[in-house]
């Protein structure tokens, strides 16, 4: 089997489960990441027949594609604002709505001089990772209850060439925001999902994702984040600014959350498809 024939019926199949335009995209990142063949490599190759080595890899990613394995943990890794990034299923795998909030993050730090910024729940250290990466001169914590996903995140700040600092702690216990520093912003992609919004959410993400990094628990959207702003409240300088990616069924009561607790400028976001999908939020000055 060739290249071209081997893409075509990979494509055709995932089309059953995916679509057209979904199914191509994966099978162009199959080849891309896990392959090395970009689109001039892979039409360069589309006659040339694979090896045993290569068709015996197809086939098992073709396998694990077809349980509706993501293709991101198939090929082990993920894009993430300009950088490639390890991913598993200890981890999230980053979503372009966190990227907004990466950006969200740029805006908010362009004027900052050796600032203070805390990633909360950061998973594979997408967040915290960009940041350092865009601003050298800070310093950037990222803390996750998980210690296989700070195992992934350490292995990508290493191989990003960034000097984060990872931090094991459970942000519902007292003394999660102990020992942090004083911090001048904090971002955070909690668990937002309802355990009763499972039934509507896709095969690929339901069975494979971590529920850890996924699920509130049940009837309790804004279980983690009370938390998450608890340590803002205690640890943001008068003025730092506190960016959440949410769901968008809980904007407004997350904003009611944050004015209630004493924070000010607060307004959701949308995303490039219009829905509101962060917050920002800062912490009043001093008076």
């Amino acid at each position: 089997m060739n290249w071209k024939q081997a893409r075509i019926a990979l494509q055709t199949s995932l089309g059953t489960l995916y679509g057209p335009e979904e199914s191509a995209a994966m099978v162009r990142i199959l080849l891309e990441d896990r392959f090395g063949l970009d689109p001039g490599s892979a039409l360069l190759r589309a006659e040339e027949s694979m090896t045993a080595e290569e068709t015996k890899d197809w086939d098992d990613c073709t396998a694990r594609l077809m349980k509706a394995e993501p293709v991101q943990y198939v090929c082990g890794s993920a894009h993430f604002a300009g950088m490639m990034l390890r991913v598993s299923p200890a981890v999230l795998i980053p979503r372009p709505e966190t990227e907004e909030l990466f950006l969200l993050a740029k805006q908010g730090l362009l004027h900052s001089r050796e600032p203070v910024i805390l990633d909360l729940c950061t998973g594979s250290g997408c967040l915290a990772i960009g940041i350092k990466k865009n601003f050298p001169g800070a310093r950037v914590l990222g803390l996750d209850v998980s210690e296989a996903a700070l195992h992934l995140a350490r292995t990508n700040g290493m191989e990003q060439k960034t000097a984060v600092e990872w931090l094991l702690a459970d942000i519902t216990l007292p003394e999660a925001g102990r020992g942090l520093p004083w911090l001048d912003m904090m971002v955070s992609n909690p668990p937002y999902v309802l355990p009763n919004e499972a039934a509507a959410m896709q095969r690929h993400v339901l069975d494979y994702e971590p529920p850890l990094a996924l699920f509130t628990p049940p009837g309790d959207a804004l279980y983690f984040y009370r938390f998450v702003v608890a340590i803002a409240q205690e640890k943001l300088r008068p003025g730092g600014i506190l960016l959440l990616e949410i769901n968008p069924t809980q904007a407004s009561a997350l904003e009611e959350l944050l004015t209630d607790q004493g924070f000010i400028h607060t307004q959701a976001i949308p995303d490039l498809q219009g829905r509101l999908r962060m917050i920002r939020s800062e912490k009043p000055p001093d008076r």
